[in-house]
């Protein structure tokens, strides 16, 4: 059974959290193409843009050019959380960016109670829709 079940007709997936403190995100790339996706994370009225990049299977993408593998945000109160996730590929020899299908999986829980959400892309006609693997983990719920 294929657990992502919301098929984006655009490369963009937004995702609205509420009541929460944290939010982790992480992405993996499973691609020849290098994958790029553009995290917006609007909480409090106050906006953070990173971008993750990478390419291989199974690799960790770096977020906005540096060494680390993740962006980790922490407010002291409940609040809402925005995030908008453009996803992004280039296949080798181009010049730009493309757009990639996205889909978003349903909510799971971690062993400490924290919700996870996948967003897929697929970048090709292969429909692995595994080129990127964005993960965004949060005490917040799913409005």
């Amino acid at each position: 059974m294929n657990k992502y079940f919301i098929m984006s007709d655009t490369n963009v997936v937004n995702l609205s959290l509420r009541n929460g403190k944290s939010v982790l995100v992480t992405s993996k790339s499973n691609a020849l193409n290098t994958q790029k996706a553009v995290v917006t994370i609007t909480q409090g009225g106050r906006s953070s843009v990173h971008t993750f990049t990478g390419q291989g299977e199974n690799a960790d993408m770096a977020v906005d050019g540096g060494s680390e593998k993740s962006i980790f945000a922490m407010y002291p109160n409940p609040d809402t959380w925005d995030i908008k996730v453009e996803l992004l590929n280039k296949p080798s020899g181009a010049s730009d960016f493309s757009s990639s299908r996205a889909k978003i999986g349903a909510v799971e829980k971690t062993a400490e109670g924290k919700n996870v959400w996948e967003i897929v892309s697929e970048d090709s006609t292969d429909n692995d829709n595994n080129d990127t693997v964005l993960r965004i983990e949060s005490d917040g719920t799913n409005s």
